[in-house]
């Protein structure tokens, strides 16, 4: 839910911002975040985490979240936020729950098919009932696929580590590390000088901090014992949050499609979450 408000939030930046300026930004301030707590934690613990074991998990985890922000922009440009959104959502958790399988094991149940295409099936009424545009760009559909195959790897490494002894903060503040390097040239070449005005401060002040780095954490503590596949599917609550706060904060109209896509979504998640507190934590990963 912290991740369906970056939406909201990138609105009420104004005009002037990029796509890929915002989310550098925000990359860097979660990660800086997440870096400063684990180590005020437990610094032993950060610099531990780097074993030979985990290091490739770490690294696969960083390049998921570094990915995930330049396909995802790509594809939203190409052909529309609400398509390719959708996009995103549908790929993420068929990804994460193909490779958790592989990895882990973790087993696929028709529950969570079920209570996982109920989700996306209010998605895809939450976008019809805000009356997007759908652009069919070839290169914009393998961008936003690329983005939810991103976030699955994402998910399914995060999980793995939690696996291997890792708290959740030190987790999240390893990988979001390993994922700021390879966002320190979009970062460099990125056009900032919409970030220094008061508005534009507190606003990426949420973002990175609210949105970023509590949220992968809190996302990070789950995956500890949830499923990858159940986590990408549970992460669907952000187009739902994102909604809500259209009507609420952007006055945006609720319609009657948008408000059945809604309870869908609830009831898909409901479902899931349910089913997926009764399951066993995940084997050690090889």
């Amino acid at each position: 839910m912290l991740w369906g408000t970056t939406g909201t939030s990138q609105a009420l930046l104004g005009p002037g911002t990029t796509p890929v300026g915002v989310g550098a930004t925000r990359l860097l301030i979660g990660a800086v975040a997440l870096l400063a707590g684990a180590t005020m934690a437990n610094r032993g613990a950060l610099v531990g985490v780097f074993t030979r074991r985990r290091l490739p998990w770490l690294v696969g985890g960083g390049a998921g979240i570094v990915a995930y922000q330049l396909t995802f922009f790509n594809g939203v440009a190409r052909t529309g936020v609400a398509t390719g959104t959708l996009i995103m959502l549908a790929t993420a958790p068929l990804v994460a729950g193909l490779v958790g399988w592989v990895v882990l094991r973790d087993r696929l149940t028709l529950a969570w098919a079920a209570g996982t295409l109920i989700a996306l099936a209010g998605c895809a009424l939450l976008v019809a009932g805000a009356g997007a545009a759908v652009r069919v760009d070839p290169l914009g559909v393998a961008s936003a696929v690329g983005a939810g195959v991103s976030f699955a790897v994402y998910s399914v490494c995060g999980r793995v580590l939690m696996t291997t002894g890792v708290d959740p903060l030190t987790g999240a503040a390893a990988v979001f590390g390993v994922g700021l390097l390879g966002m320190l040239v979009p970062l460099a070449t990125a056009d900032l000088s919409w970030v220094w005005t008061p508005r534009s401060l507190a606003i990426l002040a949420w973002l990175g901090v609210g949105a970023t780095a509590l949220a992968y954490l809190l996302y990070q503590r789950g995956l500890a014992t949830v499923p990858a596949a159940v986590a990408s599917t549970l992460a669907l609550a952000e187009p739902m949050t994102a909604s809500l706060l259209a009507v609420l904060v952007l006055r945006e109209p609720m319609t009657p499609v948008s408000a059945a896509g809604l309870l869908l979504v609830l009831v898909g998640l409901a479902a899931v979450g349910l089913l997926s507190s009764r399951r066993r934590p995940a084997r050690r990963a090889p």
